[in-house]
């Protein structure tokens, strides 16, 4: 599947399901990648973001978001979020042979990855999560 994406406040994505935009508003989409599973995007939100009938609140300054949507009609399928108090974004997505999603960024003082708490050595540091898609859609 051949698809263009380009990433912005209302992200447009041409695939052989056809064309559809989605407004992620407040969030701002930092990096996409698409195959046949779906489109996949990171990136970073401060208070309340909405994503169609979800929304997600910040746990502090700006937390990472990450989100899968049908390739074919755009439709959400899932949002998760990552984060701690301080400022934590996704800047890059990949999809692993497996399926699973290696999510890359930055956080600083501490974040939470799923159960996992990481805590900075220095002022802002680097993450990758190794993330395993949602079995069940985000209603």
């Amino acid at each position: 599947m051949r698809c263009r994406v380009a990433i912005a406040w209302n992200p447009l994505t041409s695939c052989s399901g056809g064309t559809w935009g989605r407004k992620m508003a407040p969030p701002a989409s930092t990096a996409v990648v698409v195959d046949g599973n779906g489109v996949f995007v990171t990136g970073g939100f401060r208070d309340t973001a909405h994503f169609g009938s979800s929304a997600l609140t910040s746990r502090g300054d700006e937390d990472v978001f990450v989100a899968s949507y049908s390739t074919d009609d755009g439709t959400l399928r899932w949002v998760v979020q990552a984060g701690g108090p301080e400022l934590d974004v996704g800047a890059g997505i990949a999809i692993y042979p497996d399926g699973t999603l290696g999510v890359a960024g930055i956080y600083r003082d501490h974040a939470y990855f799923g159960q996992t708490k990481l805590t900075a050595l220095g002022m802002t540091d680097a993450f990758v999560w190794r993330l395993r898609p949602p079995t069940t859609s985000t209603p």
